[in-house]
């Protein structure tokens, strides 16, 4: 199967933020979105998953898919743990299991805490992995790396590879060296 994006293009007032966007994405494929900053990255994932409309243009197939998205913002329910927070999608997983997913990414003694008392990069690792735990079949994570040092960014592309399972995954980053550790495909988005 494959996604198609054509000639899509997306305006607020007078500003442009992009215009006649083509792609051809397949299905169980990685692929990186690399931009710069204000080049509507975050506006096309959002249109993609129909939380916004396109100006012109049309989607094709993706009106089938479940994604299983990471925002820019992490949307975690701050007054209760990271393990409810995953439990929230994924209610058949037990405690248990997902709190041994969650000690690949964060210390122990942090998940009888509230994810208010979490660090943002705690924050983004519980995100991604209640993403990558849900039963999303598209995984559209924006910059889902970012705010993370070195050794956890690293931690954090060795759970996507393990867990992504043969979903198709297109992510957004400012970092090339992010697509080569997830063997991506680069699509550039120009200014403009």
């Amino acid at each position: 199967m494959e996604f198609q994006i054509e000639d899509l293009g997306k305006s607020y007032g007078e500003k442009s933020v992009f215009r006649h966007v083509n792609l051809c994405l397949k299905e169980g494929d990685v692929y990186c979105l690399m931009a710069p900053s204000g080049t509507g990255k975050t506006t096309l994932f959002r249109i993609l998953m129909g939380l916004e409309a396109a100006d012109e243009g049309r989607l094709v197939g993706f009106d089938r898919v479940h994604f299983a998205p990471v925002f820019q913002e992490d949307r975690l329910c701050m007054g209760i743990g990271a393990v409810k927070n995953i439990r929230l999608v994924r209610p058949d997983l037990p405690a248990e299991a997902v709190r041994r997913e969650l000690l690949e990414l964060l210390p122990a003694d942090s998940l009888s805490q509230p994810v208010s008392e979490f660090s943002g990069g705690m924050r983004r690792r519980v995100s991604l992995l209640r993403a990558l735990l849900s039963s999303g079949d598209f995984l559209l994570f924006d910059e889902p790396f970012e705010g993370l040092d070195e050794k956890t960014r690293a931690a954090a592309m060795e759970l996507v590879k393990r867990k992504r399972e043969g979903r198709t995954l297109l992510f957004a980053s400012h970092y090339p060296e992010e697509a080569r550790a997830l063997g991506a495909e680069i699509i550039s988005l120009s200014a403009g």
